[in-house]
């Protein structure tokens, strides 16, 4: 919440001296409205600068957590949600901005804000977050149903020797990198290394970086 950690509000930004802005502790102004008012365990914190990454410790709470996305909202546009919207991207959060969720002091100014920050987030209107947030996860008939399926499944799995990569790491033992495939030439969909680039190259596309990734060896071959 916008609030100074005093009356006279001498613990604000400069910038909020300058400009005469002070939301005084414990003022009405400062005083969340009833329609979403914290629940009895959760968070808030007071901030006294345009970014809440700068004057509260939000990024150590939100680390402690292990929160790695965050959505954001709220007003105003082009200062405050841009600010933390930029040093959010800079600390190695992952960003969403919901565009009908904030607002500034014209249509102008909140659309403009809107392109400067593309950049650093990814937009997406309140509908639209609600149907990925709902969404159940995309699997194929065949690996929903193995999963659903009260028995034991056994796949037995073959080795892509196209991607296989041997790693010398005993004089009796070898650390072999690869795919897995249910046949020669027949994917596993469920393969962790295939699964993991199909998510790098979403994040690739969506967030427009290029990613470097990797994956820990899963299997050990004894001679």
């Amino acid at each position: 919440v916008m609030e100074s950690l005093t009356k006279d509000g001498r613990d604000r930004s400069l910038d909020y001296k300058i400009s005469g802005f002070n939301i005084p502790k414990g003022s009405w102004d400062a005083q969340v409205i009833d329609e979403i008012r914290p629940l009895e365990d959760e968070i808030t914190l007071s901030k006294s600068s345009c970014s809440v990454f700068v004057s509260t410790n939000i990024d150590y709470i939100l680390r402690n957590l292990g929160v790695k996305y965050l959505v954001i909202v709220g007003g105003l546009t082009d200062q405050c949600i841009e600010s933390a919207v930029r040093d959010a991207c800079d600390l190695g959060y992952l960003v969403t901005l919901v565009s009908d969720a904030c607002i500034t002091e014209s249509l102008e100014r909140h659309t403009n804000s809107l392109a400067t920050v593309k950049g650093f987030c990814r937009q997406r209107t309140t509908s639209q977050l609600l149907r990925e947030l709902e969404a159940p996860t995309a699997l194929s008939p065949a690996v929903t149903s193995a999963f659903s399926t009260p028995t034991q499944l056994e796949i037995r799995l073959v080795p892509d020797l196209s991607t296989l990569r041997i790693l010398p790491w005993h004089p009796s033992h070898a650390i072999v990198i690869g795919d897995m495939q249910i046949a020669p030439g027949e994917a596993w969909e469920c393969c962790p290394r295939a699964c993991l680039r199909r998510a790098t190259l979403r994040l690739e596309q969506e967030l427009h970086l290029q990613l470097r990734v990797g994956f820990e060896s899963e299997f050990l071959l004894l001679k």
